[in-house]
């Protein structure tokens, strides 16, 4: 299975399935992104209106479209990456997947219904996410809603205690206990 071309493997078993810490800090870097770019385009509409009509101040029903506008622009963000890739940069950040609940690919109605389903979620002091806790491959709300579960991608997750050595730069060798640190183009010398 594919998830953005690298042919990168999503786990299929029990286990591979993702845990609400690790959703809610992909839902927060999602969040920071739609909340950048959002501030930044809600500037410039304040500084075009403000510039055309004198107005300094925008009011109520301004706030209001300003929040459906919010609403709208969040929904195609996550429809967009769940239908395209199953990934959000939240999600790429931390090596997972959303698919559907037999690996496959989102369509553009499941990913339509797994945002309602999270915002739904969200809703009630964030009530919907907690059946993640409970079943076996930890489905919230916004998953049933969806047809949908959320995967590790196989080559970004360490298994649990296992040391990920850092890249060794070009030219170097990596160090291991008795080896010396010179570049790899200088032979050690001989004492």
């Amino acid at each position: 299975m594919s998830v953005d071309g690298n042919a990168s493997k999503v786990h299929s078993h029990p286990s591979g399935y993702v845990g609400i810490v690790t959703r809610a800090v992909a839902l927060m870097i999602d969040a920071v992104v739609l909340d950048v770019i959002a501030v930044v385009v809600a500037a410039a509409a304040q500084l075009l209106i403000s510039l055309l009509t004198g107005d300094k101040k925008l009011g109520i029903s301004a706030a209001l479209v300003t929040g459906i506008l919010w609403f709208v622009w969040a929904g195609l963000y996550f429809t967009t990456f769940w239908n395209l890739t199953g990934v959000t940069p939240g999600n790429r950040v931390l090596g997972i997947r959303v698919t559907t609940v037999d690996g496959g690919d989102v369509s553009a109605w499941q990913a339509v219904r797994r945002y309602f389903g999270l915002v739904l979620a969200a809703l009630p002091l964030g009530l919907g996410f907690v059946p993640v806790l409970f079943n076996d491959r930890k489905r919230g709300l916004q998953d049933w809603m969806g047809g949908t579960v959320v995967r590790w991608v196989e080559h970004q997750r360490p298994a649990r205690g296992h040391h990920v050595p850092a890249a060794t730069p070009p030219g170097e060798r990596a160090l291991t206990p008795g080896t010396s640190s010179l570049p790899a183009s200088l032979p050690p010398s001989e004492s």
